[in-house]
């Protein structure tokens, strides 16, 4: 008897309310709009600036993580859903980790190996925009039919990634719009 008694005091005695552990609450933000905008911050003015674009009307505004400033369905030739492609726009502070680096986790994540700086600086082409020149190359991996259409562009001391993946023959049929939608991109 004498030993459960113990053991309760014990117990009683390291009985401690406080955690040490705080919890905050935040209301988590809305995601941008139908309006297909996204306020961003210029860091050398100060001054707040919105990029805008517009995507083609076969692209379905889609959800997407918190990451993603914007997102679209892409569908395919035939519109069926099995060929339809995903497409995300990312802003991150900085230069993102830079072109190289970028290119070789795109590549991993098709399950391609990483390729040095000078093989990718030579498959990258410079797509001039009303922002700058946006790095593009579109990855494919023949063994599994899946590639990427990847561009991205440092902006006001900000990398704006631009991607869709999907299925080689969906990109193939959206690379022309892929295009002229980074083309677009602007601030207002």
């Amino acid at each position: 008897m004498r030993f459960p008694l113990l053991l309760l005091f014990l117990f009683a005695s390291c009985w401690n309310k406080d955690t040490g552990v705080d919890v905050y609450h935040s209301a988590k933000s809305a995601p941008p709009s139908q309006t297909e905008s996204m306020t961003s911050h210029d860091s050398e003015t100060s001054a707040p600036s919105k990029y805008l674009w517009q995507a083609p009307e076969a692209w379905k505004k889609s959800g997407g993580s918190s990451m993603r400033i914007g997102s679209f369905a892409i569908p395919g030739k035939s519109n069926k859903s099995d060929e339809e492609g995903d497409l995300s726009l990312v802003l991150l502070s900085g230069n993102g980790g830079g072109v190289v680096a970028n290119f070789n986790r795109w590549r991993g994540q098709l399950g391609l190996p990483s390729a040095d700086d000078s093989t990718i600086m030579q498959s990258v082409q410079n797509i001039t925009t009303p922002l700058g020149d946006f790095h593009f190359s579109f990855l494919t991996n023949s063994t599994t039919q899946q590639g990427m259409l990847v561009s991205l562009i440092t902006h006001q001391n900000q990398t704006l990634f631009v991607k869709a993946t999907g299925p080689l023959s969906t990109l193939e049929y959206q690379q022309k719009a892929f295009l002229k939608f980074i083309k677009g991109i602007h601030v207002q």
